[in-house]
């Protein structure tokens, strides 16, 4: 505790701030009404389809120079998103659960062409 003129100043663990909790919410509703328009749908768009087919029937002979811009650009929204998460909350910790958190979800999305059950959706 910190003591200063006579006052004891309370330690502010555990206390939650609002616009904390609103900015939270706010982009859980947004993600889960991304992936229930598309569930019930059973569709992608269909630019997106196009785009998505357009990307991965590029020849082979391209991955070699776009592999080392993916890994950068990855590794960059990683620490780009550990910094501001960790500047936002004003908080090391919440800022180093975050890099690690990208860096573990980018281990377990390497490999990955499509998210789950993708190529059973339909363009519309």
């Amino acid at each position: 505790m910190i003591v200063a003129e006579g006052l004891t100043a309370r330690p502010t663990r555990g206390r939650v701030r609002l616009g904390e909790v609103a900015a939270v919410l706010g982009g859980a509703a947004l993600l889960t009404g991304s992936w229930l328009v598309v569930a019930a749908e059973e569709r992608v768009p269909e630019w997106e389809a196009r785009l998505f087919s357009a990307v991965n029937d590029a020849p082979d002979a391209l991955w070699p120079i776009v592999w080392v811009p993916m890994q950068l650009g990855s590794l960059a929204g990683s620490l780009i998103v550990s910094a501001a998460t960790g500047a936002a909350s004003r908080n090391v910790r919440l800022g180093a659960a975050a890099l690690v958190g990208t860096a573990a979800a980018d281990g377990r999305c390497a490999g990955r062409s499509a998210p789950p059950g993708a190529s059973s959706m339909k363009p519309t």
